[in-house]
């Protein structure tokens, strides 16, 4: 859980300082990293089963 602390204070950091058009790329990096995140974790599970 330490990786997604850091990830969220990181994504506030990003929103308070950079600008909105950049904070709208972060927002989609975000959703990706997430997505791909998500995605590799259920190859793992499914690789254990």
């Amino acid at each position: 859980m330490k990786v997604f602390k850091k990830y969220f204070l990181y994504d506030f950091l990003i929103h308070a300082f950079l600008k909105p058009e950049m904070a709208i790329l972060a927002g989609q990096f975000k959703r990706n990293f997430i997505l791909s995140t998500a995605f590799s974790m259920n190859i793992k599970r499914d690789k254990h089963v």
